[in-house]
Formats: C-alpha cells, sequence, structure tokens
C-alpha cells in the first residue's frame, strides 16, 4: 500500500532538510581536512566519514527520486540515476583496495561525489526571494561582498598559503581574484599552496560570471522548473528587457563557459606536453587554472613571474592557445551568441 500523498511529502521535505545540513557539515570537515594542519587519525576518520555519508546521500537520493516518481514531481532522473550508480560502483569495490594509488583515487571519487550531492542537496532546498528585502542591483553587490568575505577566510586559513600572508594581502587577493583585475600583492604561484591556488581559481571563476548565476542555474536545474518570482529575479539580475526566455539564457551561458573553458584544457594540457617537469595532476591543473583564468580575463597565473617564465615564455602553442581564450572571454555572451 502507498502512503498518502501527505505523508510522502512530509518525508520527501525531511530526507531534504537532513540531506541539507549533512552537506553543510561536509562542507565544513572539507575546509577542516585541507584548510588546517590535522593529525593522521584525523584525517582517517574524516575520510571514513565521507564514506559512510556518500552511502547516506545515495539512498537519501533513491528515495527522494522514488517519492518525487509517485508524485509526479519534475527531477533530474536521468542525471541522478547515474549519479546514484556511480555512486554505487564506488562503494561496492571500495573494499577491493590493491595498491596505494587505487585507495588514494577512490577516496578523492567518493569526496567529489559527496561534493556533487551537496550540491545537489542544496540546491532543491525551498526558497523565496521575496524573503530577502534588496533589490536586484543590491543583492549583486551584496553577493560580490560575501564572495570576497568567505574567499578571504578561506586564504588565511593555514593550508592555503605557504607562509602566513597578512590580513590586507588577502582581502586584496581575494577582491581582485572576485573583480577578475589580476593584481595581486604577493606571488600567486610563490605564496599559495595547491588549495589557496584552487581558492583563487573558484573565486576568479565566480566573480566573471557571478555567484547568482551559478545559484539560480543550479536551483533551476535540479528543480527542473523555477516559480515567477524567481524569473523576475533573475529578469531583474540580467536585466533582461523581457521575462520570457530569462532561464533559457542562463543555461545558455553557462554551458558555453563550461564548454569553452573544456576546450581551453584539453588545448594547454597537449602544448605542455614537452614539460617532463610536470606531473600529469600538475599538467591537469595548470591546464584548468590558465583556461578559466583566460576566459574570464582574470590575469592570474599559478607560474613564477607569469608567461615570462623562460620555461614558457617561447611556448608558443601555449601562448596561442591562452591568447585565444582571452579574446572569446572579451567579446562577451551577447558577441557570442550572436556568432553561433
Amino acid at each position: 500500500m502507498i502512503p498518502s500523498k501527505y505523508i510522502l511529502e512530509k518525508i520527501y521535505k525531511q530526507i531534504t532538510s537532513f540531506s541539507a545540513f549533512c552537506s553543510l557539515f561536509f562542507a565544513f570537515s572539507l575546509l577542516y581536512k585541507y584548510g588546517f594542519n590535522i593529525e593522521a587519525y584525523l584525517a582517517s576518520i574524516l575520510e571514513t566519514f565521507t564514506w559512510y555519508l556518500l552511502m547516506l546521500f545515495t539512498l537519501f537520493t533513491i528515495a527522494r527520486l522514488i517519492i518525487a516518481h509517485v508524485l509526479h514531481k519534475p527531477r533530474k532522473a536521468i542525471f541522478l540515476s547515474l549519479l546514484i550508480l556511480t555512486s554505487l560502483f564506488v562503494l561496492l569495490f571500495s573494499s577491493y583496495q590493491e595498491h596505494t594509488l587505487q585507495i588514494i583515487c577512490q577516496e578523492k571519487l567518493a569526496e567529489i561525489l559527496c561534493v556533487i550531492y551537496s550540491i545537489y542537496n542544496l540546491s532543491i532546498l525551498e526558497f523565496n526571494w521575496k524573503n530577502i528585502a534588496v533589490n536586484p542591483a543590491q543583492l549583486f553587490v551584496l553577493s560580490y561582498a560575501f564572495i570576497v568575505f568567505a574567499g578571504t577566510l578561506l586564504l588565511l586559513l593555514p593550508n592555503a598559503t605557504t607562509a602566513k600572508i597578512s590580513l590586507i594581502d588577502a582581502v586584496f587577493t581575494a577582491t581582485s581574484a572576485v573583480c577578475v583585475t589580476g593584481l595581486t600583492t604577493v606571488e600567486t604561484a610563490s605564496a599559495f599552496t595547491f588549495f589557496g591556488q584552487s581558492i583563487i581559481l573558484i573565486l576568479f571563476q565566480l566573480g566573471g560570471l557571478g555567484i547568482l548565476t551559478f545559484t539560480v542555474f543550479f536551483i533551476n536545474y535540479f528543480k527542473g522548473s523555477a516559480s515567477f518570482s524567481d524569473q523576475i529575479m533573475i529578469k531583474d539580475y540580467t536585466r533582461s528587457s523581457k521575462l520570457s526566455g530569462v532561464l533559457s539564457i542562463l543555461k545558455q551561458i553557462i554551458t558555453l563557459t563550461f564548454i569553452v573553458e573544456l576546450i581551453g584544457v584539453v588545448m594547454i594540457f597537449l602544448s605542455l606536453a614537452n614539460h617532463d617537469d610536470l606531473s600529469i595532476s600538475k599538467r591537469l591543473f595548470f591546464s584548468v587554472f590558465h583556461s578559466v583564468s583566460a576566459f574570464c580575463n582574470a590575469g592570474f597565473s599559478s607560474i613564477p613571474g607569469g608567461l615570462s617564465h623562460p620555461g614558457f615564455s617561447s611556448n608558443y602553442a601555449l601562448i596561442h592557445s591562452i591568447s585565444l581564450l582571452v579574446v572569446i572571454g572579451g567579446l562577451g555572451f551577447p558577441i557570442l551568441f550572436s556568432l553561433l
């Protein structure tokens, strides 16, 4: 016997709320793990927690997918089904550990899956934009101020820098990244660790497109639809002349950004074929960092001295790839859409 619609709705909301709480807790655990120097036993506890959380997220997502189907709620069934299958595969074969590299890859994959689940869990929360007593222009400014504040705190974490930096340096770097100026008071390559450079990468990616662009995109992607108030907010935020098609434009912007940046990653990665001093993982991060930086016109580089570094200044395939990304990103989306 299938429970009543009211009971299913109640169960669905309870699972959603608890999943969102677990997602926030997972986010703080990641910051603690990678942002601070922690003991080995604490790292082991956090890794075990990630595995159990992945199991919980998988079960909750299966339950919500079934309930959503019964209640005829639109959900990204194909995306969620692939995510669930991947999670089950990782969980089932996690016990087959032949060597250290395989164990590390499984742990990282479990973390990535938990991050995806967390984005999904937080995106489907019910949120009423009418409760925010600010207009779209103020919301735009506040969103950037929030990113700068959060970025500053993250850059001040012990594991974000090779040596302690001052508060003003952290604020300046976070502001520069969010505002995609490329100005720095400390050298990105030498002052920041992999964790710190990853934070800077996220900051200029969010700054280049706007945190509200990503927020609204994920919310409406996973919900499958947008309320009338949501569409009005998006229209005012994007300064669109009409209400119809604003969600479609938003999806086109995100899709085009990721496609161009992905092509840039491939081009830059191939241009580093002769750099035997760089491992595959370092080449991949280098490619992602510079592709996003170039397309967003951020001006940041993870190379000491930038592209003038002797080891890269004569790599014309790299320079041409970055130049092309800078031009494409500088044209802007209206011009790119018109060209396409």
